[in-house]
């Protein structure tokens, strides 16, 4: 997995300041934001999830919050890194993703490479917002309408004796593993 200094609770934090009114505070993570906020150079597997999770999400709650054009370009920069996780023409994107290179993967611990159907459907969100905001249909042709068009029509693989909480992207079926 990958270790690297993104400033994730300097993120999280900024719209606790901004809600606050600790103005000076807020500017000063607003610019560690702006200058220091790079993905370039980042090496090893990211969470598709954690990413749009830590930081998608919070860039742009930070947006809704302040108008600040600067949310929205860090969101959206995340959102580029993070979209060839999504090439899966069956509408469910991997779990990891290289920046470096582009490559994706699911976790190695099932023996199916399932994707856990909750981090799958949590992207919805954010993409629809960014896809809204930015006037792009780019987020939600790759997230949103795939993810709507995904459990419905697909095959159960075994005995599944519960609702399942994975999915094989690749397949488009439902994992039977647990």
């Amino acid at each position: 997995m990958c270790s690297s200094d993104l400033g994730a609770t300097i993120v999280h934090g900024l719209d606790t300041l901004c809600i606050m009114g600790l103005d000076t505070e807020y500017e000063e993570g607003r610019d560690l934001i702006k200058h220091n906020f790079i993905l370039d150079g980042i090496s090893g597997w990211l969470s598709v999830f954690e990413m749009n999770m830590h930081f998608v999400r919070s860039f742009l709650i930070l947006y809704a919050f302040t108008g600040d054009d600067i949310y929205e370009e860090k969101a959206q920069e995340v959102v580029d890194e993070l979209l060839p996780a999504f090439r899966l023409p069956t509408g469910a994107s991997y779990s990891l993703i290289q920046v470096e290179n582009g490559s994706s993967k699911n976790y190695d611990i099932d023996c199916d490479k399932s994707s856990i159907l909750g981090e799958v459907g949590s992207l919805h969100f954010e993409f629809a917002y960014l896809s809204h905001i930015t006037g792009s249909s780019l987020c939600e042709e790759n997230c949103v309408k795939k993810e709507r068009n995904c459990p419905r029509d697909i095959e159960r693989s075994g005995k599944i004796e519960c609702l399942s909480i994975r999915l094989v992207p690749q397949k488009r079926i439902w994992s039977a593993i647990h």
